[in-house]
């Protein structure tokens, strides 16, 4: 069996344990065991108005068996269908029974609904009016095995809510004695035993089968039900029906052996569908509410929340369940309204702790935001959290902040909070909720309001007889709460954002008052504008943001605790043990931590490190990955665990109260608990193969993890499925490499780009996906010696496919088959780009534009037109593939930057590591004794980017032979060097008529290559045997520069199309052929700063920008904008509203559109510009044509011309 089946096979293995022995056991006695005495019911001798004694039904009873009969009989037709064939009846003295069921119908024993059927006293004929109002025990069971006619409506209803009224191991027994039912007469008659009794035991098998296969959870939750249930269908049913006992026992065995029935199952083809999740963007410190796409935020929200809303049992619901015992009775419901409640509360404290008027403005546009998707997606639950933390007195008195709010924003806000009016007990909701499709998340809260009213305002009993008629009504609750659980939703998780939203922190009601009252006094709603409040504030030097973080910082006093005089984790933080970045606090703000302070750790000792993990509050997402991935760098397993489990064990208060040590053990045991298990549980979600590779770390981590599972009661089953879940993982699935088949015979020349693209991209796959971060962390501690394999794939094997690349097409025999190879790897390079196969393009980019293959003159003549342009395009997308900085910048798209399959170009990630490890020292503080853990963040950032690389493999991939034949061991290709240097030697003289020359140099390279070989002879790779012939090169010619206009049109036809994410506006070649030309240079460039002229049309155009223009000025050193360095310069203005950057351009193109597009981005990224902030981009300039107006609109330019050029005819 598979490992992704080994949760359901554990479980598997201990149902059919109990199978077997209750089997087993029942060979072994003969009968049932003891069953529970039911108490005998004393009736009160009244007599009722409302009693209707039911008659028999005129037709007889279908034989059918559907939900309401048993599993057929092995003679392959229904029992009942053999007896039903005459009418039944039950008035007969035949049919009067003995013990506890022959007690006749009466007021003291059953009451009946009145009936509304039509007529002057008349007579029930429908036994669906039969509806049960108060009865007995003995009578509810007597009717839900009523032999006359099935009632599924009643039996469902019984079944959802028998545990308010009794057991289910009396319903058994009073089953077993409905089963053995005897004549009163003591004589049993062949109509008896076949029309009577028989069709009891036809329902009581119905009972049992819609019980089992409707609340399996009944069975699943009490194992003691189970074999009773068990030994009731061996030692009762089976003994008349052998085949309907063996059915019911395997159907109850399949279920319980099956997964939970609360697991979402997911429809893969739908899951196919499922929009892409918005990925924040990636930023320096703890992520934020507005960094966060408010669509996103409503997805996660509702993912989490029908994860929960799907737990909820129908036992939950009874006799207010959830209010009871801390809500331990209805764990599920009481989690649910705990989240509900947070989130609420989450709501506020995320509006007060902005720090500017400002931002709780945009904070509260931002929900509003959220709340719309949430109403989108029917989740009403999220909904009404929204609406919660906007009601919450601390939010809701801030007027002056809810009238800056946009207007439309508003108008969206009070439309759904008219939907979710509580008025007339929900009703425009309940309204409202009629007309909604699945999926849908309901707002819970109105259905416990329901049951709240029917539990305190109905009785459970009626004298001495069950209340059934509000059973009735609370089933009803019941079923339509289940029906929104069968629908899930087909979104895709995203970590980061669901991260964030469980961590979050809230504040309670009072101290958000606190806050309000500082933000805005007692009446300064009527006195002040919202300006004049700001001002106040910073007069009195308040920040909403710190006294947020005040008082929840703020602890109760618990007392001396017990046994921390030689714990680590209870030293206080001095020099010695752990160093703050004393600006962290004060240039961030603090509003956007989730943490605390856990970002700001420069240095600290191994258990300060591991108290920051573990503490009260949560851990950044940042500080937790970045400890998982670099902990082996600076501690031993041992050591790690050691630690973490003496975190686990908190010391308790020496001699506190009951109230105290609850309080103690709410607030501060059970969270540092929970936050060691989280560690454990993302180290095994995250980084499984970090664990299963190593034997010494994966038995270390288990014997924590059974410990927890043993200690714990409410861990304990989380616990159970982190190492269930350990077993589970598999390696990632990948295409198979195909056999080399040594018949074939083909070369590089004969093989398709799509082959190429195909077999490079399986090849490095396999490779890619085998590293580990222990790979990488000796490559990085050790040197390459250690890691060779790493060293050999990564680094050495992209510089000897560059070569054999090379090889290829110099080796060629006539310069048609050079050009055809040199057009297919062209291709081939810009496929590799779009299929994000970073690596192979790499290497296929270089052998291209390396000076022995662009010296091929005439090779390259034979090319179609639009290749030399494509190829000088690509010289960009070269230069940004070998560093990392503009790899991750210029060529990985942002929406999609880990969400799709990719290779990245691992040797400048080994490049950018290892630069990393060898600049910064591993400890740091006055004696050298702290880890660095900024060199451990540096580092984890870029493990961390190519774990989620490894995440999303390839899986569409179809391997061939032909081209599996070809590159097999490319490297080992390369025969002799000597002899391809004379081939490009020999292909220049060819082509230059310098036969003298070329002789010359040839002997003088013959002479050189012989004296190194006899000294180190054939050692090395491939390239390095390469480099020792390297110097002797002579020079070769650069390729041609091709026309500006032709390498524009090849970057509007080719890179536009295939590597949008490369060149994501119009050109990015063009801007470098016009750097190269002053003369043009001059024409193009922006006037910094505005001339008369140009700030009299902006001021004209513009006239909501009342401020002055400024000149805003940046280096660029990495060339982000240009290619290379250089300095920035913008003219800039601010609104009210938003910032205008103002270029004044003599003539403008596509290529000058395109760099106004990268200057404002830099501009956006370097002036820190927020993301509510809106920047609006205006060029000024003489002229301009139709269609360069119609890009400029595209991408949101606004271009102020003295005039239009016409377009030019053809």
């Amino acid at each position: 069996m598979s490992t992704s089946n080994s949760k359901s096979t554990k479980k598997s293995s201990n149902w059919s344990k109990l199978f077997k022995a209750t089997r087993a056991q029942t060979r072994n006695s003969s009968s049932l065991p003891p069953s529970t005495s039911h108490k005998p019911i004393h009736t009160a001798g009244q007599s009722s108005p409302a009693f209707r004694k039911p008659p028999a039904p005129r037709a007889s009873v279908s034989g059918s068996l559907s939900e309401d009969s048993s599993p057929p009989s092995p003679s392959g037709s229904s029992p009942l269908q053999r007896v039903a064939t005459t009418d039944l009846n039950l008035d007969s003295p035949e049919f009067m029974l003995a013990g506890v069921f022959g007690q006749q119908d009466s007021p003291e024993t059953i009451i009946f609904e009145e009936s509304t059927s039509s007529g002057k006293g008349s007579q029930i004929q429908s036994p669906e009016l039969l509806r049960i109002k108060n009865a007995t025990l003995i009578k509810l069971i007597e009717r839900v095995t009523y032999p006359a006619y099935p009632d599924p409506k009643y039996l469902l209803a019984f079944l959802l809510t028998y545990r308010s009224f009794t057991t289910g191991a009396e319903i058994l027994d009073l089953l077993e004695k409905r089963w053995n039912c005897e004549p009163h007469s003591g004589a049993r008659t062949p109509d008896f035993e076949s029309k009577f009794v028989q069709r009891i035991r036809l329902r009581v098998l119905n009972v049992v089968k819609v019980w089992i296969s409707k609340h399996t959870y009944d069975f699943r939750d009490d194992i003691e039900l189970t074999k009773r249930v068990i030994a009731f269908l061996d030692d009762v049913v089976a003994k008349d029906m052998r085949g309907s006992a063996d059915g019911l026992k395997k159907s109850l065995e399949r279920r319980l052996e099956a997964e939970d029935s609360r697991e979402i199952h997911l429809d893969e083809k739908k899951m196919e569908l499922a929009p892409t999740p918005k990925v924040p963007p990636m930023k320096r410190g703890a992520l934020t509410l507005l960094d966060m796409n408010p669509l996103e935020v409503a997805r996660q929200i509702t993912l989490i929340e029908f994860r929960l809303y799907n737990k909820c049992r129908p036992w939950e619901f009874l006799g207010l369940a959830w209010t009871r015992n801390a809500g331990q009775d209805a764990p599920n419901v009481h989690k649910m309204i705990h989240w509900s409640t947070r989130m609420s509360l989450w709501v506020a404290t995320e509006i007060l702790r902005g720090k500017t008027a400002k931002k709780k403005i945009a904070v509260i546009s931002m929900f509003i935001k959220i709340a719309k998707y949430l109403r989108k997606l029917n989740n009403f639950n999220g909904l009404m959290e929204i609406m919660a933390g906007f009601e919450n007195s601390a939010v809701h008195r801030l007027r002056p902040y809810w009238d800056a709010v946009p207007k439309a924003h508003m108008e969206l806000f009070e439309n759904v909070k008219d939907i979710m009016s509580n008025s007339k007990n929900f009703a425009a909701f309940r309204t409202f909720l009629k007309q909604v499709d699945p999926p849908c998340i309901p707002y819970i809260g109105m259905y416990l309001t329901d049951l709240t009213f029917m539990e305190e305002g109905i009785p459970d009993n009626v004298g001495d007889l069950i209340n059934f008629s509000k059973r009735w009504k609370v089933a009803a609750v019941i079923q339509d709460i289940q029906q929104y659980q069968q629908a899930p939703y087909h979104l895709h998780k995203l970590g980061v954002i669901q991260d964030y939203l469980t961590n979050a922190q809230a504040l309670d009601n009072e101290t958000m008052y606190k806050i309000s009252l500082e933000c805005m006094p007692r009446g300064a709603a009527k006195e002040l504008t919202l300006r004049e409040l700001e001002e106040q504030q910073k007069s009195k030097g308040v920040d909403s943001s710190q006294l947020a973080d005040q008082e929840r910082d703020s602890e109760m006093d618990y007392g001396e605790l017990d046994g921390v005089k030689d714990n680590p984790f209870y030293q206080g933080d001095s020099s010695e043990n752990i160093l703050l970045d004393s600006n962290a606090r004060k240039d961030s703000d603090p509003s956007t931590s989730s943490s605390g302070s856990d970002t700001s750790v420069r240095g600290a000792s191994l258990p300060k490190l591991i108290e920051r993990l573990t503490g009260v509050k949560p851990p950044s997402a940042e500080f937790l990955e970045s400890f998982l991935l670099m902990w082996s760098t600076f501690a031993t397993p041992k050591e790690i665990f050691q630690l973490l489990k003496l975190r686990y064990n908190v010391p308790l208060p020496k001699n506190p109260t009951s109230e105290i040590l609850s309080k103690y053990v709410a607030k501060v045991q059970f969270p540092i608990q929970l936050r060691v298990f989280n560690l454990l549980k993302v180290w095994q979600e995250k980084y499984p193969r970090d664990l299963t590779s190593d034997p010494e770390l994966l038995a270390l981590f288990r014997e924590l993890v059974s410990f927890i599972q043993e200690d714990s009661k409410m861990l304990g089953t989380r616990a159970e499925r982190v190492l269930e879940s350990l077993e589970e993982k598999e390696t990632v699935k990948l295409p198979a490499l195909p056999p080399v088949d040594p018949k074939i015979s083909a070369s590089l020349v004969d093989l398709s780009s799509i082959e190429l693209v195909q077999q490079l991209t399986i090849m490095e796959q396999h490779k890619f996906q085998q590293l580990t971060t222990a790979n990488l962390e000796r490559y990085l501690r050790l040197g390459p010696e250690k890691e060779s394999d790493l060293h050999a794939w990564a680094v050495q094997r992209q510089q000897d496919m560059k070569l054999w690349f090379m090889w290829q097409i110099v080796m060629l025999r006539t310069k048609e088959m050079r050009a055809k190879l040199i057009e297919t790897l062209l291709t081939t390079a810009i496929e590799l780009l779009e299929f994000r196969n970073y690596f192979s393009a790499s290497y296929v980019l270089a052998a291209l534009q390396s000076p022995e293959v662009t010296s091929l003159k005439k090779s390259w003549a034979l090319l179609p037109k639009g290749a030399p342009p494509k190829m000088f395009a690509l010289r960009t997308v070269s230069e940004h593939l070998r560093k990392h900085a503009t790899f991750y910048k210029h060529i990985l798209p942002l929406d999609s930057r880990f969400s799709l399959p990719c290779i990245p170009p691992m040797h400048i990630y080994l490049n950018a590591l290892q630069e990393i490890y060898d600049t910064l020292p591993d400890y740091i503080g006055e004696n050298s004794n702290l880890i660095n853990f900024e060199k451990a963040k540096r580092l984890s950032a870029l493990l961390s980017q190519i774990h989620k690389f490894q995440s999303k493999p390839f899986g569409n991939l179809v391997a061939s032979p032909r081209p599996a034949a070809v590159l097999h061991n490319c490297t080992h290709n390369l025969q002799s060097y000597e002899r391809f240097v004379d081939k490009v030697l020999e292909l220049q003289a060819a082509e230059a008529g310098d036969v003298v020359a070329r002789r010359a140099t040839m002997n003088m390279i013959r002479r050189e290559t012989a004296a190194t070989s006899s000294t180190s002879p054939g050692t090395g790779s491939p390239a390095s045997r390469f480099n020792r012939t390297g110097s002797f090169k002579i020079p070769l010619s650069p390729p041609p520069q091709p026309d500006p206009a032709a390498v524009e049109a090849a970057l509007a036809e080719t890179m536009l199309s295939c590597v949008p994410q490369v060149c994501s506006s119009i050109t990015e070649a063009a801007d470098i052929q016009e750097s190269v030309d002053e003369s043009s240079n001059a024409m193009f460039s922006n006037t910094v700063p505005l001339t008369d002229i140009g700030l009299k049309r902006f001021r004209t155009r513009c006239p909501e920008a009342v401020d002055e223009l400024e000149v805003w000025s940046r280096d660029d050193p990495d060339g982000e904008v240009l290619g290379w360095p250089s300095t920035i310069s913008l003219n800039v203005c601010n609104a009210p509203t938003c910032v205008f950057v103002v270029f004044e351009l003599r003539s403008i193109t596509k290529a000058r559109l395109s760099k106004v597009m990268r200057e404002v981005e830099f501009y956006k990224v370097n002036a820190l510009i927020q993301q509510e902030v809106e920047t609006r981009v205006v060029v000024l300039t003489r002229s301009i044509s139709p269609e360069l107006a119609s890009v400029a609109r595209n991408l949101q330019i606004l271009c102020v011309a003295e005039s239009v050029r016409p377009k030019m005819p053809g």
